[in-house]
């Protein structure tokens, strides 16, 4: 008998040692707004939104999800206990954090955008980038360009988040985002797209976008470009229809 209990009392604490430790619960600040360790990605943002309290989290996941949806490869950061939003290389363009009986946001100005807004038009601006930039990556973006004019001579240049080329036909179609090491081109359904070529090497984790990072001296495959530029023209389009 003694020795069925102490079997029994020993599976039990075999159960309790096996079992998953409890994550603690984020600490709620002054005002209800979640206390969340710096850190940058997407893992620490989830981590805010899932812990604002009763109809600000719905909000969060709101802002979120347009943020994602409007800026393709967005950065995302908590500090200060607050979300934030940027682009890499052009800092941060929005936070959000929650106080008593409100949450709000904060959107960065900067007095950049009021000289683009008089430098020209989004062609003109892209022309001024390129130059600019005056090494290989310019040369690249430049040839993105000329082989995405190629593929829609319909497509629409335009100019967004402080200095980003976009280039859309019935939506964003994709950007040209330039970094130190690469030259990005984001697709913004790109998840959606048949890739038979390979082109997508970046963002492959996501639902939604893909993108092609080109480093220097790379051998893009222009033909498969091109058609990988029509295949998402006409994903827009056909998107489009269906509204």
């Amino acid at each position: 008998m003694t020795g069925k209990t102490s079997s029994a009392k020993s599976a039990k604490v075999a159960r309790k040692a096996n079992a998953e430790p409890v994550a603690a619960q984020p600490k709620l600040l002054s005002g209800g707004n979640p206390q969340i360790a710096k850190g940058y990605g997407d893992a620490p943002v989830q981590a805010y939104i899932a812990a604002m309290p009763d109809w600000k989290r719905d909000m969060g996941r709101r802002i979120d999800a347009l943020v994602v949806r409007t800026v393709p490869g967005v950065c995302k950061a908590v500090k200060w206990n607050s979300p934030f939003y940027g682009i890499e290389g052009e800092g941060w363009f929005l936070s959000f954090h929650c106080f008593t009986k409100k949450a709000a946001t904060t959107m960065k100005s900067s007095t950049s955008s009021s000289k683009e807004a008089t430098a020209g038009s989004p062609s003109q601006l892209i022309d001024a980038k390129i130059k600019e930039l005056s090494d290989w990556r310019g040369e690249t973006l430049a040839r993105i360009r000329r082989l995405i004019k190629q593929a829609d001579p319909d497509v629409v240049e335009e100019w967004k988040w402080r200095g980003v080329p976009v280039w859309s036909h019935a939506g964003i179609v994709c950007t040209g985002e330039t970094y130190k090491n690469v030259v990005k081109m984001t697709f913004a359904k790109g998840a959606s797209l048949e890739d038979p070529t390979g082109l997508f090497n970046s963002s492959l984790e996501g639902n939604t976008r893909r993108a092609i990072d080109i480093p220097e001296g790379d051998t893009l495959d222009e033909e498969a470009l091109k058609a990988l530029f029509r295949a998402a023209v006409a994903l827009n389009e056909s998107s489009a229809r269906r509204r």
